[in-house]
């Protein structure tokens, strides 16, 4: 895939990124819009489970298992006596 970036494009990235320093409390207020949640409605997660294939669900449970295995491990680990 190819993109096509006009010289004035390329201009205004190296203006972005070299000249301008931005305080944190800059980067704050600009970035305030961006942090505020979307709200967007929730998938069941139950119903997401469905859609998965064999191959899928056997990534899951092998995932699911390290993680368990890792868990229980780690529970292991902290004991003293």
């Amino acid at each position: 895939m190819k993109v096509e970036v006009d010289a004035a494009q390329v201009e205004r990235i190296q203006h972005d990124v070299t000249d301008e320093k931005m305080t944190a409390g800059q980067y704050i207020r600009t970035r305030l819009t961006t942090l505020k949640p979307t709200f967007n409605r929730v998938e069941n997660p139950f119903r997401l489970l469905g859609l998965l294939n064999t191959q899928q669900w056997l990534f899951f449970l092998l995932a699911f298992s390290g993680w368990v295995r890792f868990a229980h491990s780690s529970r292991d680990s902290i004991r003293c006596c």
